[in-house]
């Protein structure tokens, strides 16, 4: 019976080398307690756990990715080698997604069925092949997965229990998180219209602000007054003294940024305010004349560039001479841009009316305004040329970058925020009619193939190049929809609200040819043609009745209404649904553990008794750390498993990770955790591991250690009550372990984490993966999932994954390594078999040649293998044969700077194919080849396996692994 980790034990460990140096004493045990005549390979005194891992000559054994089929066809190869007495020679059992599910299932069934020492070789005669030699009947697991092979929904048909048990649980999860995501987009939307109101006509009732009656000077002076804030931030964080703190990002953003935007906003009313729209005195004063303009941008950006010179006196006064020429004509140039802007706004002040502009200074001209000052300073950049630094242009990219980031997100939400009302309003037809069923078919297909197997190629097919663009249409169209949908709430909520106000009335009239004061029909074709437009308002009509309705002060309690609501309702979800439980990873977990840990245990103490209704038993999951020696009973699990998965990192300073957005992230017996392979920039491994045992404890679990320890704390004995609540299996689960490792359909996925499709996504909760608590930070949470989930779903939202938060996004193993090499690798493993069932129909290899580059880069070990005898041939009937099954290369592994010599070791490589002699013995796998041409390389989407696809590739593993492992040196220790 496991016990309960101890507080003291909750050790996160920094370094791999005591993490491996605790695998191998294990593996040494499991050896000891299977053979008698095994050799006690314990550590030597000064001897590293490299050096101690090379001489034990590990070997292991690897099941890639690939879903059900990677899952089945290794169950014939788990069988072939149980008939061949090899099962038990392998120290390790490194499972990727699909493998995961059946290495969980061995792996499970021998924790469930040995007796005395949890091996493998226990199991041999139970899993062969039934028939003959006094065994008539196949083990009752086997059936147990053949019966489930459609495990997500077992029981057929569209109105079958199981297939609505799942579309229900889906619409809930969706419904919920759907409504967090749409409470946040509301609230973004509403704070521009709540800012207008703020300026303009003041909130709950309060007395106006009146900004009408302020000059054009004054919001002139307020914008200089936040422009100098910034420009001292620019100076303090340039200088190359500064403190860190100064010269981090955090200090850019609330020191040089922002009050630049709010600079830019000021400036912009001020341009509106001088063009007299809402002001009844007519025109104001310029506020600066392009001269004067010129003088203070040439004043300031030549204070702030003289900060990247270092020369001598003499020299600095004759470059101080060329600065104030250069910032003389850069400033000349972004005058000029702002009296082109001053006067376009004067042109389209005279055919808007005050509410139109009012929207307009607060939506584009601030935007309008930045680009203003950045030509300015490109201008002024260039003509200097040589005389700045290449650090302080390198700066000035960079704050361009920032700026043109901040136009683009600030001035969508904005535009949208004020403009998508009008724009639905104006073209309603349109929408209705031709746009709105658009956005729907672009949005499903982009949906469709961005969670399909047919976009997860190395390549950049003309797939992934197109769902580059849907995402995009479906955000711009579920804005837009939302900011009509809030705009017509506002409008149906106000007394009178469709009625047009009054100045806008004669206005229109005057200004829209469309809108006749008559029309008489029958009298004039030219006219009834006219008429006929009637129907339809122009845009500057719109645009009006929009605007005096949106910036209406009976809008206000409405306004205030749908912003404190929408963040009242963001709040409370965030904070109650959690972030992992309502995502679809629950749901897969559930029906992962049925199949595979349900049928390891058949024929195990206690039986399984699942739950009448439901179908589920819950004593079907255990602790991944039962698997280890944490008993003190000698009992140990053989081979020791490793459940890979990816650690997404799509966000981040190191560029050396930038195209692969992922890292490896292992779950084991032992410990759990990553590390992360020291780079150019970085020359240290990132990561931590925590130990399984205490690592994703349920919060069960962890109420009832929290409160043991105020027990022991305060003296006091812990309650019977608390004792009860502590359950036998803590730490991390087997069953959510299998799948995460098996996440295939995340929002973050790898190297093919792209924002758009993130979105998509996760605004339709296609989100198999998992937060788990990053054993990296110095801080690691002992919560299994956030308390605050809002923050994680954004960053799932936006693809922003990283690995230096709180909790990191873990997602299909697939994602980084779908062979499960690469932790073998890290291990110096001697002997490497790997089964690769990924879809390759073309034989590519592209998950082999990915591990290899991962594997040179990251540990300068060199993979020679010749794959050319496992591509395919045809026959008679136009079948794809493969010459071999297996293809057997070299691991070249390098010294180590502790000493640990250089040694070659064994990779076997195992592909699902038919081959001549397969055919000839099983005319039942040459059958079902030819009604399915794609077998065995079918697509891995297809998660609904029938017994005869099911029996199909389990014959293919056995006979492969038959043919393969007949002279495999059973010499291994």
């Amino acid at each position: 019976m496991t016990t309960t980790p101890k507080d003291a034990d909750d050790t996160v460990l920094k370094d791999f080398a005591p993490v491996l140096d605790a695998e191998l004493d294990s593996i040494n045990d499991a050896r000891a307690r299977q053979s008698a005549t095994a050799a006690h390979v314990g550590a030597t005194v000064g001897e590293t756990p490299y050096q101690r891992a090379q001489r034990m000559q590990l070997a292991g054994l690897a099941f890639s990715g690939g879903g059900i089929r990677s899952a089945t066809f290794n169950l014939g190869i788990i069988q072939a080698l149980c008939t061949r007495g090899c099962i038990g020679r392998f120290d390790y059992l490194s499972t990727v997604s699909g493998g995961g599910y059946i290495g969980s299932w061995l792996s499970a069934l021998i924790h469930a069925r040995a007796k005395v020492t949890r091996t493998a070789a226990e199991l041999q005669d139970e899993l062969g092949t039934h028939g003959g030699d006094g065994k008539p009947v196949e083990d009752r697991s086997i059936g147990f997965l053949r019966a489930y092979s459609n495990y997500l929904t077992p029981r057929l048909g569209l109105l079958s229990t199981d297939t609505l048990a799942g579309v229900s649980a889906y619409l809930r999860n969706l419904i919920l998180v759907q409504t967090t995501i749409i409470a946040l987009l509301v609230l973004l939307l509403m704070l521009p219209r709540w800012l207008y109101a703020v300026f303009w006509s003041g909130l709950g009732g309060f007395d106006s602000i009146n900004l009408g009656g302020v000059s054009a000077r004054t919001f002139a002076l307020g914008a200089t007054a936040m422009w100098s804030l910034s420009v001292l931030g620019i100076a303090a964080n340039m200088h190359g003294k500064a403190p860190r703190l100064i010269r981090g990002a955090g200090f850019v953003w609330t020191a040089i940024l922002i009050p630049g935007v709010i600079g830019a906003l000021l400036w912009s009313h001020a341009l509106m305010a001088n063009t007299g729209v809402w002001t009844d005195h007519g025109p104001s004063p310029a506020p600066l004349n392009w001269v004067q303009w010129l003088a203070i941008f040439g004043a300031v950006a030549n204070g702030m560039s003289a900060l990247g010179f270092r020369h001598d006196v003499p020299t600095r006064i004759l470059h101080a001479l060329v600065m104030v020429v250069c910032g003389a004509i850069g400033g000349a140039v972004g005058g000029a841009g702002f009296e082109l802007l001053q006067q376009g706004m004067l042109a389209y002040g005279g055919s808007i009316d005050d509410a139109s502009a009012r929207w307009l200074a607060l939506s584009i001209g601030p935007i309008a305004v930045l680009q203003c000052m950045s030509f300015g300073v490109v201008f002024y950049l260039g003509l200097l040329g040589r005389l700045l630094d290449h650090e302080t242009h390198e700066w000035w990219a960079r704050y361009g970058a920032y700026i043109l980031g901040l136009s683009v997100g600030i001035g969508a939400v904005f535009a949208i925020s004020v403009y998508g009302p009008v724009l639905v309003e104006h073209g309603r037809a349109w929408v209705v009619y031709g746009g709105g069923p658009l956005w729907l078919l672009t949005s499903a297909w982009g949906l469709y193939k961005g969670a399909s197997a047919g976009s997860k190629g190395e390549t950049a097919t003309w797939t992934e190049r197109a769902l580059s663009i849907a995402p995009y249409v479906f955000i711009f169209g579920l804005t837009v929809a939302l900011s009509w949908a809030t705009y017509a709430f506002t409008q149906a909520s106000m007394p009178a609200a469709g009625d047009t106000p009054a100045r806008a009335a004669p206005y229109a009239h005057q200004h829209c040819e469309e809108n006749l004061p008559a029309c008489q029909p029958g009298t004039d074709s030219h006219a009834d043609k006219r008429c006929e437009k009637r129907a339809t308002p122009c845009l500057a009509e719109t645009l009006e009745r929009v605007s005096h309705i949106m910036g209406s002060s009976d809008a206000n309690p409405v306004m205030l209404l749908l912003l404190s609501g929408s963040a009242a309702l963001w709040l409370a979800l965030a904070w109650r649904v959690d972030i992992n439980l309502f995502s679809f990873h629950n749901f897969y977990r559930n029906r992962l553990t049925r199949c595979y840990l349900g049928g390891a245990r058949m024929d195990a103490q206690p039986p399984r008794r699942p739950h009448p209704f439901t179908g589920f038993d819950a004593d079907d999951d255990l602790s991944l750390h039962a698997l280890a020696d944490v008993d003190g009973d000698g009992r140990v699990c053989r081979p020791f498993h490793l459940l890979n998965t990816a650690l997404n990192m799509s966000t981040g300073n190191e560029l050396a990770w930038q195209q692969r957005k992922a890292g490896s992230f292992f779950f084991s017996p032992l410990h759990c955790g990553y590390a992360l392979p020291a780079t150019a920039e970085h020359r240290h491994l990132a990561g931590g591991f925590a130990p399984t045992a205490h690592y994703m404890w349920t919060a069960q679990a962890l109420a009832a250690r929290e409160a043991r320890a105020a027990a022991a704390q305060s003296s006091a004995p812990a309650t019977p009550e608390g004792n009860k609540a502590a359950p036998v299996n803590g730490g991390a689960m087997l069953g959510s372990v299998m799948a995460v490792s098996g996440a295939a359909a995340s929002p973050n996925w790898g190297f093919h984490t792209a924002p758009g499709v993130a979105f998509v996504l996760t605004m339709f909760n296609i989100r198999l993966g998992r937060w788990c608590p990053n054993p990296g930070h110095p801080h690691m949470p002992k919560r299994p999932s956030p308390l605050m989930g809002g923050w994680q779903l954004l960053n799932e939202l936006f693809g922003a994954t990283s690995a230096s938060a709180k909790y990191v996004y873990l997602s299909d193993g697939g994602h980084f390594d779908n062979l499960g090499v690469y932790e073998l690798v890290r291990r110096r493993v001697s002997t490497i078999v790997v089964c690769d069932c990924g879809q390759d129909a073309n034989m590519q290899f592209d998950d082999l040649a990915d591990t290899i580059r991962k594997c040179y880069t990251d540990f300068g070990v060199d993979i020679d293998i010749d794959v050319e005898a496992l591509t395919g041939v045809g026959d008679a009937d136009a079948l794809k044969l493969s010459k071999l099954h297996c293809a057997k290369g070299k691991v070249h592994f390098p010294p180590l700077a502790d000493g640990t010599p250089a040694f070659s070791g064994e990779l076997w490589l195992v592909k699902p194919g038919l081959s001549a002699a397969i055919c000839a013995t099983a005319p039942d796998l040459r059958n079902y080849a030819l009604a399915n041409p794609e077998f065995p390389q079918q697509s891995t989407a297809d998660q609904w396996f029938d017994e005869a696809q099911f029996e199909s590739y389990r014959k293919l593993g056995y006979l492969v692994g038959m043919s393969v492992f007949e002279n495999f040196d059973k010499n291994l220790p």
